[in-house]
């Protein structure tokens, strides 16, 4: 795809790592090579809605299609551009997220309407928490991930209280005990994060309101876990009080 854009790709990229949406890959026996432009099928966006117009297709792209039409105002190597083959692209299009249908006029209207959306980001946060971890989510992580967007849905999602956030959950902070290993050979924890301890025992309390220099008490699942304190050069400076389940400095 040096000389031509994909929708089908980049809708592929949307739902996967935007939105954390499980896509199939294409059948074995599936034509991936979408029809030469002629006739009525001159852009690319027509050649591939007519391509993926039978009906055994219609499950995957219209999912994939229409986040993928939304950036054919790109080229190839992402220059802006306003006419495919002559015609002008149309970017419009709509998607059902979350049981929610966005429609857009564009990438960058879509790129803002899923920003504040729910499902974008809790996938954000999920990436995020593939990324700390090096790995993926199990079904064990279940209440973490809950009590993670929980908290961050009341900051906004902001990215710096979502990395301290997650470097104070059981998941990130211990590891389970090897097959074989002595109970003496490690510190561990249960695989469930304080956040799933500590979520129903301490109710949410109100936020101070940040001052330019001092210290303030983290909501209820961080609190006497780690005290944090701004100053005014902008310096976050963490006091960073971990402790095993025996009540051991983690060090």
């Amino acid at each position: 795809y040096w000389n031509e854009t994909s929708p089908i790709h980049r809708g592929t990229f949307v739902q996967r790592r935007i939105l954390c949406a499980t896509v199939p890959d294409p059948p074995g026996d599936a034509d991936l090579d979408l029809p030469p432009p002629s006739g009525e099928l001159v852009t690319t966006r027509q050649r591939v809605e007519a391509h993926t117009s039978p009906t055994a297709c219609r499950g995957c792209h219209s999912m994939l299609n229409p986040p993928g039409f939304a950036f054919e105002g790109y080229d190839a190597i992402g220059r802006v551009r306003t006419h495919d083959n002559g015609e002008l692209v149309d970017t419009a299009a709509s998607l059902t997220v979350g049981g929610e249908t966005v429609e857009f006029v564009d990438g960058v209207d879509l790129a803002h309407q899923l920003a504040t959306h729910s499902v974008a980001q809790r996938c954000y946060l999920t990436q995020w928490f593939r990324y700390a971890n090096a790995r993926l989510e199990q079904p064990v992580d279940a209440c973490t991930l809950d009590g993670l967007d929980e908290y961050l849905a009341g900051e906004s999602y902001d990215v710096r209280e979502l990395l301290v956030a997650l470097t104070q959950t059981g998941t990130f902070r211990f590891r389970t005990r090897a097959q074989g290993e002595r109970s003496d050979e490690t510190t561990t924890i249960p695989a469930r994060s304080l956040w799933c301890a500590r979520r129903a025992a301490a109710p949410r309390v109100a936020r101070p309101s940040r001052r330019p220099c001092g210290r303030r008490r983290d909501p209820a699942p961080l609190r006497g876990v780690l005290r944090v304190q701004r100053c005014r050069d902008g310096a976050l400076l963490a006091d960073n009080r971990l402790r095993s389940a025996h009540g051991r400095i983690v060090r």
